[in-house]
């Protein structure tokens, strides 16, 4: 935790986990988990004056899924920056809906919604540049990618290994 503390953002994470009363676990990957409900919690539940939810509510572990899964998209297609075009992502997150069975224009209008809504409310995702977008802090988009992969089938992961063996040569 100590590692963690000294960066401004993860410090901040710590801060406002502990003031809800939490304790802080020993494992990294546990703070990491606290890190992604606090934040993922702090955006689904954000409300306008009027009460009603800002952006796209869906359920917790649709969006940590989702999340996940660009995380993975991003490690493969772009590992040393983390970052990926606006269009590439909205194409990505288009396929996604789609593979849930909704039409493309649903699934347009519903990646750009997670799209604006992730961006807006979430601070996950944020633009590094003109229309470029990357997570936050690389620790989230690499805890991410890794619970992508752990939900991965066998197969997937066989056929990915070797790949990612290669590239660490």
């Amino acid at each position: 935790i100590r590692r963690l503390a000294g960066n401004p953002l993860l410090s901040s994470l710590l801060a406002l986990i502990k003031r809800q009363g939490v304790n802080l676990p020993d494992r990294r990957v546990k703070l990491y988990e606290l890190y992604m409900d606090t934040l993922l919690r702090s955006w689904n539940r954000n409300r306008n004056l009027d009460g009603t939810p800002i952006g796209v509510v869906e359920e917790d572990a649709a969006v940590y899924a989702l999340l996940a899964k660009l995380a993975l998209h991003l490690r493969e297609t772009n590992p040393q920056q983390g970052l990926i075009a606006e269009d590439a992502m909205q194409h990505y997150l288009r396929q996604h809906y789609q593979a849930d069975n909704y039409a493309r224009a649903d699934a347009d209008r519903m990646a750009s919604a997670f799209l604006k809504s992730v961006h807006e409310h979430s601070n996950l995702l944020i633009e590094r540049g003109y229309q470029q977008y990357g997570f936050i802090h690389l620790t989230f988009e690499e805890y991410l990618a890794g619970f992508a992969l752990a939900k991965e089938d066998v197969a997937s992961l066989q056929a990915k290994i070797p790949t990612y063996l290669q590239q660490a040569k």
